[in-house]
């Protein structure tokens, strides 16, 4: 009799602990298979935000392409896509993605010339996709000073139209160094090339610089090696920017550690060839130190 007893007891338990095991099975099946979903929808770009929705992009003879980038919560890109044309007159197509839940959708739109991407319009904007999803709206805003530009930087100036190849300026994500010298060529006159003082005129300082003969470091170069992945494309077009440039970056993004901190900029001082321009937060005033002096360097591009 006992031992009937005990043996209906193991019977029971090893009941409970099989349904048990099922529960924990299946409760693992749902919590992977929501987000684990391959799920095909639509994605339309809208219009500039303000505006009737697609008019302004869709009508924007100058968008050439749209590219989207679509990343999980972890920042691990899912998907991309590139649109090199309109359906029916608008910007949309066909995304699938491999995973549902919350997705981040980075969108920019605009056209390449001379092998340089020109973006007009851009937009990081998180969507819900479910298995019910059949398609999703992006309106685009178009790019302001004081926005982040592709590089994952500040968009420090904005020329309002597209000439000589670039329209925006954007300063690097962070600084290049806090102690550089302008050049380790410090007592010869570059001349012209490298006295250029507005804005547009940094990345011809740069080359200048970097081109002198006996160099081999600047703060120039150091800009001109940076280089920054975002969104899974390399930028390594940066310069150091011209005083005027320098200026307009430094007022809007505060540049260094503290607000006492000095910048080199690219133009050369013409009086005898052993002082450049710089420019000093904490007065704020452009000062002109020995070539050999180490200062701040933050790197700026132009698109």
């Amino acid at each position: 009799m006992r031992r009937t007893v005990m043996k209906k007891m193991e019977q029971f338990v090893f009941m409970i602990l099989v349904v048990l095991t099922s529960v924990a099975a299946l409760s693992c099946s749902l919590s992977t298979g929501a987000t684990d979903t391959a799920k095909t929808f639509t994605v339309e770009i809208g219009g500039v935000t303000g505006k009737a929705a697609g008019r302004a992009i869709n009508s924007d003879t100058n968008v050439e392409w749209v590219r989207i980038r679509v990343e999980n919560s972890s920042g691990t890109l899912i998907t991309s896509a590139t649109w090199t044309s309109k359906v029916s007159g608008a910007w949309r197509g066909p995304i699938t993605v491999s995973e549902t839940g919350d997705l981040t959708f980075i969108v920019t739109a605009g056209k390449t010339v001379a092998l340089q991407d020109q973006v007009y319009y851009w937009k990081s904007a998180v969507k819900t996709i479910g298995t019910g999803t059949s398609a999703v709206t992006i309106p685009l805003s178009l790019l302001a000073v004081g926005d982040t530009g592709p590089a994952g930087g500040i968009i420090f100036f904005n020329k309002g139209a597209y000439t000589d190849g670039w329209c925006y300026l954007e300063a690097a994500p962070s600084e290049q160094s806090e102690s550089q010298a302008w050049s380790d060529v410090t007592d010869v006159l570059i001349g012209a090339t490298a006295q250029g003082s507005s804005i547009g005129l940094g990345q011809t300082n740069t080359t200048a610089i970097i081109g002198q003969a006996g160099h081999t470091s600047s703060a120039a170069k150091l800009c001109n090696d940076f280089s920054v992945e975002k969104w899974g494309v390399t930028y390594d077009d940066w310069f150091l920017p011209s005083i005027d440039e320098l200026q307009v970056a430094s007022d809007l993004i505060h540049f260094g550690p503290t607000l006492f901190s000095t910048y080199w900029s690219s133009t050369e001082d013409p009086t005898d060839g052993t002082t450049a321009n710089a420019y000093s937060w904490e007065d704020p005033v452009v000062v002109y130190p020995g070539k050999g002096e180490p200062f701040g360097v933050w790197a700026v591009r132009s698109f």
